[in-house]
């Protein structure tokens, strides 16, 4: 317009910006009282599977045989 110098107009891109903003004021307000991210803890390593011969009763005694097992392999042909 003539003699009103330069006007700047915004345009609206989207409809639905409401998260964005919400999220943009709640890490900025973070930020003003001095809230930091946090270093996740590692997962822990999982134990390394055991095998059937490996695992053992409240005993302590094998849950299988082997010169049981090692018979029946042999029977069938294993």
């Amino acid at each position: 317009m003539v003699g009103k110098g330069v006007q700047v107009k915004w345009e609206q891109l989207r409809k639905q910006n409401h998260w964005f903003d919400a999220i943009y004021n709640a890490c900025a307000a973070g930020s003003l009282c001095g809230a930091q991210l946090v270093e996740e803890p590692k997962p822990k390593q999982p134990k390394p599977r055991q095998t059937v011969y490996q695992m053992r009763r409240a005993d302590g005694t094998t849950l299988i045989d082997p010169a049981r097992a090692r018979r029946i392999r042999d029977r069938l042909g294993w």
